[in-house]
């Protein structure tokens, strides 16, 4: 996954942002400024367990462009997020099985929440299979 994003919020503003959200068939996938200062991405699967890393934005200021690349492979516990090449963070766990994500279906859709405060310039979602 990789998201051109410009927040309009500061990143030490002790508040949630989520930016986006997809609902597979069954599990969830989240990107967003947590209260804590930190960007992160959490995948949530069919059992309910999550799957998290996060890095810290308390210096993110609105106004800014930014570049989150996010890799995931949930058969090897594996996920790894790099914010504008730079900042890194990396996930190993237990392996985990997600449904596959489908915009045709309306249960499966991707969601820019209302309550994003960002402004999106490009969304790319690969599959490597």
């Amino acid at each position: 996954l990789e998201i051109h994003f410009n927040p309009l919020w500061q990143g030490g503003d002790k508040k949630g942002h989520a930016i986006l959200r997809i609902k597979p068939k069954s599990g969830l996938l989240y990107f967003g400024k947590h209260e804590d200062g930190r960007l992160l991405f959490n995948l949530i699967d069919g059992k309910g367990s999550q799957h998290h890393m996060g890095i810290k934005v308390r210096d993110m200021v609105p106004g800014e462009w930014h570049v989150a690349t996010i890799l995931w492979n949930t058969s090897q516990g594996k996920m790894s997020m790099d914010l504008d090449g730079k900042e890194s963070v990396n996930y190993q766990g237990e392996a985990w099985q997600m449904q596959p994500m489908n915009n045709d279906n309306p249960k499966s859709r991707i969601r820019f929440p209302a309550e994003a405060e960002v402004i999106l310039d490009e969304l790319k979602i690969w599959s490597l299979k």
